[in-house]
């Protein structure tokens, strides 16, 4: 699954690039149809650091074949917020840990309330 998940991901990344869009709307479409892949499959599928930071590289290096960031510019500046000079893409990594944490205060939540979420927890 993860495999599967990690190549929809970067198979939806390159037909994004390939339209030609500006950098902005490059980074809002990426970040708004290619990333729910990934979340979608945190918490369920047990994903490793090593997994996460290979495709952060594979996305960056997919950014520069298609020109839309420079080899030498900083790769922090890509996940930087547009507000602070950055690009605005979604970092997966940090993406992960909020998505298992939620989802880790969601059944704790809920395991007083149902017994089926406590048989989980």
């Amino acid at each position: 699954m993860k495999q599967k998940s990690g190549e929809e991901y970067l198979n939806r990344t390159k037909s994004i690039l390939k339209t030609k869009l500006n950098g902005k709307n490059i980074i809002k479409a990426i970040n708004a149809y290619t990333t729910p892949v990934l979340t979608f499959s945190f918490g369920i599928v047990k994903w490793m650091p090593t997994d996460l930071e290979n495709l952060q590289t594979k996305t960056r290096m997919l950014l520069t074949r298609y020109r839309y960031h420079h080899t030498r510019a900083a790769k922090e500046r890509i996940t930087l917020p547009w507000q602070m000079g950055g690009r605005g893409l979604t970092d997966v990594t940090r993406l992960h840990g909020k998505q298992v944490g939620l989802l880790q205060t969601y059944f704790l939540n809920k395991q007083i309330i149902s017994p089926l979420h406590a048989a989980v927890v």
